[in-house]
């Protein structure tokens, strides 16, 4: 190692002494396989001799592509670190980007650093604060903030999780160095909660950067940020809006107004089939038991003296006359029909699917499905109580416990949250907020509407479970979960519109075994039982089941034939060939394929019959009488185009000097124009941000916003600072002259103002430039970069058409109308 130490120190202080020759470059990679040959000879070296190593390279000499190949090839040579009860113990540091220096930071955002070097900087910061054993999601937040710039320009999937894999054994290498005395498993909300020996080795100043925003952005980015070969952006689906927040696990797939009509049409299906009223489900579904007032034993087959004492009784049935099980999905599946969207909704799986059986495939024709009932649940969204509960020292191991969110008397959040804290409440507040929703719209549709929680969750207290409490009033059951099949003694409550769940109160009388509630230590990670407690007992998913089954067949549901899976018909396919004079029939009705007319659309022929074979004096005269139609028009109408220019906003009035509108309007109304708003938009002009409205001329394809606009203004310096980092592109010099002039004239016109005041706060800044089009030069604004496209909502799938498009409409409009041809 020290040999490698002194061929490093010569190569470099040579090589500083020879800068100005020419041939500098051939020195340079000579050296560097001399330096390169002396490492690959030198023995395995600790961790603490590597970073020596590292160190002593200046970025100044070498060039980035010889720094790396160093790199790469101490990180070969570095010892593996013997790992002891504390080192084992994974750090996680998700939050380390509100943990950064000033200086740190420029680097971060600043352009032409050396992102390599930039890396080891970062993994300095973070090991200053203790982190050694990282976690994945750690990991992945240094290296992409170490290459933030480079990531913001537009990677793909691919790309970025490329990087990490290209990256992350570096960082490991980077962090593996002996432990101080003090070890932080995970960075807490505040940096006044460090401890004062590490807050003042790191931020010797006082505190860290005030960039919270940025900070933030990070975060959100490494949530998305593919860390498996296995994830769902790198399967080609589609990928996570930029700057949208993630709910993690509470998150759905589809928004609240989606979900709603898709309950909506189900429930419609029933109106929608005319008379009948016997409702048919979408797949043949086995019913767990026959329809019975009693619950589901608790496990079929066993004796009663091993049932939980103050439990429902058991059974007592012969394997050949079990029951047929399925899973909740399934059952759901089955009464809802193919609206499969819902799915995904937050709905719990069972504790285990051992031995459950498939539905049986679909048999005969479906004319229509409803939707029975709904349950679910908020999960573990920060209402429960135990947030507060103290928690042993031995089993913190220097973790901050975890600090209440929610009170009594606060039940929709703490006043004095910040940070993570007040994150994750707010988003949890969402979700509640659509669970309302979702609530109310299917009650209005006489849907058995079912919400779990704890019994003890300050979520019954929140505004928005008091809400559709006060107005649904309600059924409220409680039961221990121990009574259907769970371990321990958790009181859940079940609220429902209807009584259907009510057979499922019960207590336990405590008179059998629990598992504790104690937190563990498991894996070097501090697990509370509850987590278990999430999932719901398969035998209480069962009972569930079997009563909306038993509600479903009173009201006329009809239970199909099980066939098996494996049954299968045979099937034959028998041609037959036509005799000749029957073949030749066929084929002259086929035409031949070279035979264009038969191709040809009756409108377009009686277009081509008009221009080419018919009197040419018939389509002149109808040419003339058009023209002159709309020039009289024009003539008659100043007065209706007086009236509608006093009506315009003066910006517009001034756009529209000389434009005959109300014209314009009376030949889109005579055409049958789809775009029955255009008018009033090119009157009133158009909005930048929201839904836009309806064209009804674009096949439809909704997209949701992703910002609202309160949301853009607050975040609209971290937005504006990244139009200024690509405003460092420059073009042309001739073309962003011709860009300013386009502009001053566009100021000259009154088309654009300009902002004298200089002040961005709350705007958005969009990144303007120029293209050469046709020997002219055309300015963009591009409001990609400043967030402002992020605000708006489609319903069409919008395209730009050529003049061809714009008169086979109007030729197909006419011809609609019964006047084919007039216009061309």
């Amino acid at each position: 190692m020290a040999v490698c130490m002194k061929q490093l120190q010569a190569a470099q202080r040579f090589l500083s002494g020879i800068r100005e020759l020419a041939t500098y470059a051939n020195f340079v990679e000579k050296q560097a396989a001399g330096v390169k040959k002396s490492l690959e000879k030198m023995p395995a070296v600790s961790p603490g001799e590597a970073a020596g190593l590292l160190g002593a390279i200046d970025p100044q000499v070498w060039s980035p592509s010889h720094v790396e190949g160093f790199r790469l090839l101490l990180a070969s040579k570095t010892k593996a670190v013997v790992a002891d009860n504390v080192r084992t113990t994974q750090q996680d540091f998700a939050t380390l980007p509100f943990f950064l220096t000033e200086e740190l930071c420029q680097k971060i955002l600043g352009e032409g650093t050396d992102r390599d070097q930039l890396l080891f900087d970062v993994c300095a910061h973070a090991a200053k604060l203790t982190l050694r054993v990282a976690t994945e999601g750690s990991k992945a937040t240094i290296i992409a903030l170490a290459y933030w710039t480079q990531l913001c320009q537009g990677m793909t999937a691919k790309e970025k999780y490329n990087l990490y894999l290209q990256k992350k054994p570096v960082v490991t290498k980077y962090l593996s160095v002996p432990p101080s005395s003090t070890t932080i498993l995970e960075l807490p909300v505040s940096w006044k909660d460090l401890p004062s020996e590490v807050a003042q080795s790191v931020f010797p100043t006082g505190k860290p950067m005030e960039r919270k925003e940025f900070a933030a952005d990070v975060m959100q980015f490494v949530r998305n940020m593919p860390l498996r070969k296995d994830h769902k952006l790198l399967q080609g689906e589609a990928d996570i809006a930029a700057g949208s927040v993630s709910s993690g696990s509470a998150s759905s797939g589809l928004s609240v107004d989606a979900i709603c009509k898709v309950v909506e049409a189900c429930s419609r299906g029933m109106q929608n089939a005319g008379t009948q009223q016997v409702l048919s489900l979408s797949s043949p579904v086995t019913c767990p038991v026959p329809a019975q007032k009693e619950l589901l034993a608790i496990e079929d087959g066993l004796v009663e003296e091993k049932t939980p004492t103050g439990c429902l009784p058991k059974k007592s049935v012969q394997d050949e006359q079990k029951d047929p099980e399925m899973s909740v999905e399934q059952q759901l599946e089955a009464l809802q029909g193919n609206a499969r969207l819902l799915e995904e909704a937050a709905l719990k799986r069972p504790a285990s699917k051992k031995g459950l059986k498939r539905p049986a495939a679909a048999n005969g024709t479906v004319a229509y499905a409803a939707i029975c009932a709904a349950e679910g649940s908020t999960g573990s969204l920060q209402g429960g109580t135990g947030r507060g509960r103290p928690i042993k020292s031995s089993l913190l191991r220097g973790r901050k416990a975890p600090a209440p969110l929610r009170s009594d008397l606060q039940p929709d959040g703490l006043d004095n949250l910040e940070g993570l804290d007040k994150l994750k409440t707010e988003l949890a507040n969402q979700l509640y907020e659509g669970i309302t929703k979702l609530i109310l719209f299917a009650a209005g549709l006489d849907i058995c509407v079912v919400v779990e929680n704890p019994t003890n969750s300050l979520y019954w207290k929140t505004s928005f479970a008091q809400k559709f409490l006060t107005i649904l009033g309600g059924y409220m059951t409680d039961f221990h979960n121990c009574c259907h099949g769970g371990s321990r003694d958790k009181l859940t409550s079940f609220w429902s519109n209807k009584d259907w769940m009510q057979p499922l109160q019960m207590f336990c009388d405590g008179q059998h075994q629990h598992q504790s509630w104690r937190p563990k230590i498991r894996d070097g990670r501090l697990v509370f039982p509850t987590a278990e407690e999430a999932a719901y007992p398969w035998l209480l998913c069962a009972r569930i089941i079997n009563l909306v089954l038993d509600m479903a067949q009173r009201f006329g549901a009809v239970m199909h034939v099980d066939i098996s899976k494996d049954q299968t018909v045979e099937c034959h396919h028998v041609g037959v060939p036509h005799d000749p004079m029957a073949f030749l029939e066929k084929a002259i009705d086929a035409g031949h394929p070279k035979d264009l007319e038969r191709h040809v659309d009756p409108t377009m022929h009686e277009v081509l019959m008009d221009n080419f074979h018919r009197p040419p004096h018939l389509l002149a005269g109808r040419r003339i009488d058009f023209i002159k139609k709309y020039t009289q028009l024009a003539t008659t109408s100043k007065a209706e185009e007086l009236k509608l220019r006093l009506k315009m906003p003066p910006h517009i009035r001034k756009l529209m000097k000389g434009k005959r509108l109300h014209l314009l309007g009376v030949m889109l109304a005579d055409l049958g124009f789809p775009d029955k708003d255009l008018l009033h938009g090119l009157c009133n002009g158009f909005k930048l941000s929201g839904w836009m409205p309806d064209s009804n001329l674009f096949p439809r394809k909704v997209r949701n916003p992703t910002l609202t606009v309160d949301a853009l203004k607050q975040s609209s310096n971290s937005f504006n600072e990244k139009v200024m980092q690509q405003m460092s592109i420059r073009q042309e010099g001739v073309l962003e002259q011709d860009t300013w002039g386009e502009t001053e004239h566009e100021i000259e016109q009154d088309w654009i103002w300009e902002d004298t005041t200089s002040d961005w706060t709350g705007k958005s800044v969009a990144r303007r430039f120029g293209i050469r089009q046709g020997g002219k030069t055309r300015v963009i604004d591009d409001c990609t970069v400043c967030g402002l496209n992020l605000t708006v909502g489609t319903k069409e799938k919008f395209a730009l058409q050529l003049i061809n498009y714009v008169e086979c409409w109007t030729i197909a409009s006419s011809a609609r109308k019964g006047n084919t041809a007039k216009y061309l």
